[in-house]
């Protein structure tokens, strides 16, 4: 990569869209300022990262990707990649409201503790993967082909719901369970969401590994809505 940098003068390139890169990040910057995300979803979650990253990637598409890793020193440092939302007045903007961008940091930081967590508890979950075959076609066209990847997305997703709820509005956050709804996204686990989304308990109890599965509790009760 640092060789090919070199090749294509990938410096000159950067400073002469310098204009463009920074008008990006201070939309950004702006329209995310009085929005602590990061300290929201490590109190939500009880975790202590070494760092986040908010990834501003002109060629990504607006779904985007999350990423983390450990350091040399065994911290985790998560990343949010994501691409712009629209292109207008000879810029790129990556935001629509800045609702729905700290919507989407949430989702791809909480794919750092919700995938290690299934993937420990893989053999123990397994024997719910019977609920993937009536969503199984739908979660297919949308890249989760598989039973850990479509669980991973749907215990995400109600994470995501209840931050908006607990820190937006619930109204909100109803709008956005009805878009994952019709997504596809039609099993929510009922101790998470259940009747009024703010009122049951939510996932950050259970990020311990204490109370994550519980074979008679959660899965048993996943409901089709």
């Amino acid at each position: 990569m640092a060789d090919y940098a070199k090749r294509a003068d990938f410096a000159r390139f950067f400073e002469n869209n310098k204009p463009l890169y920074s008008a990006i990040t201070d939309e950004v910057r702006v329209k995310l300022s009085g929005f602590d995300v990061t300290a929201v979803f490590a109190h939500y979650y009880g975790v202590r990262y070494e760092g986040y990253n908010l990834v501003l990637n002109p060629l990504c598409d607006p779904g985007g990707y999350g990423i983390w890793k450990e350091n040399e020193a065994g911290g985790v440092v998560a990343y949010a990649v994501t691409g712009p939302v629209k292109a207008a007045e000879g810029t790129l903007h990556f935001v629509g409201e800045p609702e729905g961008l700290c919507a989407f940091i949430w989702h791809e930081f909480s794919h750092s503790v919700i995938n290690p967590l299934t993937t420990s508890y893989r053999e123990e979950l397994h024997k719910f993967a019977i609920l993937f075959e009536p969503i199984a076609d739908k979660m297919k066209t949308l890249a989760y082909g598989k039973w850990e990847f479509c669980l991973n997305e749907h215990l995400v997703r109600a994470c995501v719901i209840r931050l908006l709820a607990r820190e937006f509005a619930e109204n909100r956050a109803q709008e956005l369970l009805d878009y994952e709804r019709n997504l596809g996204f039609t099993f929510w686990i009922r101790c998470w969401l259940g009747l009024g989304i703010t009122k049951r308990i939510g996932l950050a109890i259970t990020i311990s590994g204490e109370y994550f599965p519980q074979r008679d509790g959660c899965f048993g009760k996943t409901v089709l809505i």
